[in-house]
Formats: structure tokens, sequence, C-alpha cells
């Protein structure tokens, strides 16, 4: 074998794993409880769900991974009581990503979970100091409800599911 032999030899060798790899690069894996966001050249083409799936390679990307498990906020808001009286009021809100609103959820929502404290905070804010102290560790439930309710009102917020709303102890 002469020198030009070995140079096709090895530039058809580095061409083929090239192509190869190339090709590999396509399949990715997505994890249950997970979903993917897929663009093509930077435009949304598709959501992504568990298991092997196969993206263009050079033309598709993925943009970011959702997770759609349960997933807890603590907070803890401080307010005035009818009887002037602060109180601190530690919450935890469980919330979780609707697998059908993916792409709301990525694209429409800037920060979650400050638009979710946010949102909490003005539900607590709106009936606590309308209450006693003693109304409102007596009324947790009803605040709780309040939140999942309101919730329910506000387009922007829709794109997450509140699974519940506690007052802490």
């Amino acid at each position: 074998m002469d020198t030009s032999q070995t140079l096709i030899f090895f530039f058809y060798g580095l061409v083929g794993l090239l192509a190869v790899g190339t090709l590999l690069s396509g399949f990715f894996q997505v994890r249950t409880a997970e979903a993917v966001v897929i663009q093509r050249m930077g435009k949304f083409l598709r959501v992504a769900t568990a298991g092997m799936n196969f993206k263009l390679p050079w033309l598709d990307q993925i943009a970011g991974r959702i997770d759609l498990r349960v997933q807890q906020l603590a907070l803890d808001v401080e307010t005035k009581t009818k009887d002037n009286v602060f109180v601190k009021i530690p919450l935890s809100v469980q919330y979780h990503v609707i697998p059908e609103k993916v792409y709301e959820a990525f694209y429409k929502l800037a920060n979650p979970k400050q638009q979710i404290s946010s949102y909490v905070f003005n539900v607590i804010l709106g009936h606590v100091p309308k209450m006693n102290l003693d109304d409102a560790f007596l009324q947790q439930s009803d605040i709780a409800i309040a939140i999942k309710r309101r919730r329910m009102l506000t387009p922007s917020i829709r794109r997450w599911s509140p699974t519940s709303s506690r007052m802490r102890k």
C-alpha cells in the first residue's frame, strides 16, 4: 500500500467516524417524571417524554429539562393581624408542573419560584390582616383553600398546580 492509498483510507475512516458520531449524538434519554423541551434552530419543536428519544444532529437542541415531580417551596410570611399583633407565618407550598403545560411552564414563567412566592404572599396578606390572632391559627385550612381557589382565577399561575399549602407550626 502506497502513501496516497493510506491517506485516502485514513480520510474515509475519519469521515465515517465523524458520520457515526454525528448520528449517535442525536439520541438522548429522558428520565421518568421529566420532560425535555426540544428546539429546532431556536424555535420550539416539541416536548420529549420519558424514554429514548432522537433529535436531528446539528439542527435540534435540548433547550431545557423540566422536573415533573412534586416540589416544595418553604416560605415565611410576616404580617400584622386585626388586633395589631405581628405574626410570622411559616408556609409550605407543594407544587408540580402539569405535564400538558410544559410548554407554558418553560416559556411563559420567567422565575416560577419567585412568582409562586409573590402570589402566596398576596393571598396571605389579603386574608390574615382581617383576622384576629386566634382566628388566623384556627382558620389555617381556609387560608390554604383560598390559595388554591385564587390560583384557578389567575391566568399566569395556572401553569403550575399546588398540591397542598399548609401552615407549619
